[in-house]
């Protein structure tokens, strides 16, 4: 298993299209998942995990914002068969060290209510509930 960022515009859509249906809302619950996925490819990091040259994981994180020096992960998804063997630990690390090497001092993200195992997962790596986004989601952060 190997996790590193990319440049490859084609692997990062694969790697976007293989974890996608892992998302409760992903790209495919976008009113234009192509201008969705174009924004991303323009101004987010990619972060991929792979096995064998194929993607198994990914974490999409903007840490661009030096007002709020708040990175935000806007995709973050490992395939089921892939789940507990340190993906997801692996991707959160990666994107911590980016996030810091760009003057971030935190990670922010959104998390469906609904979805206890993303909560639990966040919350065991350091994440704690900042409050509501919307009517089933809440922002999670950790502090860096």
């Amino acid at each position: 298993m190997e996790v590193f960022r990319t440049d490859d515009e084609m692997l990062k859509r694969r790697a976007a299209w293989a974890v996608d249906p892992y998302f409760p809302v992903g790209l495919h619950g976008q009113p234009d998942p192509e201008a969705a996925l174009l924004k991303m490819l323009r101004f987010a990091d990619f972060t991929v995990a792979a096995e064998a040259g194929e993607p198994v994981g990914l974490a999409v994180m903007y840490a661009n914002d030096l007002r709020t020096r708040a990175a935000y992960i806007t995709l973050f998804g490992v395939k089921d068969e892939y789940g507990r063997r340190g993906v997801g630990q692996m991707l959160l690390d990666a994107c911590a060290e980016l996030a810091l090497s760009r003057g971030m001092d935190r990670i922010r993200l959104e998390v469906t209510d609904s979805n206890e195992r993303a909560v639990r997962f966040y919350t065991k790596h350091g994440f704690v509930r900042t409050g509501a986004c919307g009517e089933d989601s809440s922002y999670m952060e950790k502090t860096l």
